[in-house]
């Protein structure tokens, strides 16, 4: 029967009646061979994508943070706790940043080992850009905090350590990936 052609005018699913029958039945197919498609490691890397969604929550729980324990940028000088307190106080936020962008990367790395080899690499890229926006925020945060003078100075000088933590992970979760999977 197709939904062109007379049909029974109601049908009853579960607790719910139904004018068109077969548009429910080929809805249901429909789903449920979409979800039973994807594949775990398709899952693990969509999860891993959507893990980056968290990288914009955590800056704004930092930035709210930072205010609530008066180590916000936006403060007077009076009110603005200054030295390495600040590195403390701030640490659940930053914590929490950090946290999401490996667990995202470590997802990533678990989706190529289960074989969606090309979307955990563009979601460990992606991630390695997330960890590096996420160091850039935490130690330029920290260096204006810690240092009423030359502050900028240590931010181009901790630029080059950024840099290489970021090129490290990423190329240690892309060789786990590939290691997995000799291409």
């Amino acid at each position: 029967m197709s939904l062109t052609e007379p049909h029974e005018p109601v049908f009853r699913k579960g607790h719910q009646f139904v004018l068109f029958p077969e548009a429910v039945r080929y809805v249901d197919h429909v789903v449920t061979a979409s979800f039973s498609s994807v594949s775990h490691a398709d899952r693990l890397a969509k999860w891993s994508l959507i893990a980056l969604a968290g990288v914009p929550i955590g800056i704004v729980f930092l930035t709210f943070w930072a205010v609530r324990v008066d180590t916000s940028p936006t403060l007077s000088d009076e009110e603005r706790i200054r030295g390495w307190e600040t590195v403390v106080l701030e640490l659940p936020a930053t914590l929490f940043l950090i946290g999401v962008v490996l667990v995202g990367m470590a997802l990533a790395v678990r989706a190529g080992r289960h074989g969606a080899i090309g979307a955990a690499q563009r979601a460990i890229w992606l991630h390695g850009v997330a960890l590096y926006m996420v160091l850039a925020i935490v130690t330029g945060g920290s260096t204006e905090n810690i240092m009423e003078t030359r502050s900028s100075t240590v931010k181009w000088l901790l630029f080059p350590a950024q840099v290489a933590v970021t090129a490290l992970v990423v190329f240690v979760a892309r060789k786990m990936v590939l290691s997995r999977h000799k291409i």
